[in-house]
C-alpha cells in the first residue's frame, strides 16, 4: 500500500483520530490521509523514523502524495453545487 485515505465517520471519529494513524504507521504505510466531512478538512500523516507524524492539515489547498503522484484539492471533496 502506497497511500491510505480514511474518511472519518461520526461513530468512529475518536478511533479514526487517535488510533488509526498508529495502525497505519505500524503497517509501514508511508502517507496516510484522514478526511473529515462537514466541514471538509484533510489531515496528512507520514512516517518519520517509523512513527506517525502529522505532516499538515488544511480545509483548503492541495495535497500531494509523492510516492504515488496523487494530487488532491480539498475543494474537490465538497459537494458540487449546480445552478438550478
Amino acid at each position: 500500500v502506497m497511500l491510505a485515505v480514511e474518511v472519518v465517520s461520526p461513530g468512529t471519529r475518536r478511533r479514526d483520530r487517535l488510533e488509526k494513524p498508529g495502525h497505519y504507521a505500524d503497517a509501514g504505510i508511508p502517507p496516510y490521509w484522514r478526511v473529515q466531512k462537514n466541514p471538509v478538512h484533510v489531515y496528512a500523516h507520514q512516517l518519520a523514523e517509523g512513527r506517525d507524524e502529522l505532516a499538515g492539515e488544511s480545509a483548503e489547498g492541495l495535497y500531494r502524495a509523492k510516492p504515488v503522484g496523487i494530487r488532491l484539492r480539498v475543494r474537490d471533496l465538497t459537494p458540487c453545487t449546480r445552478p438550478g
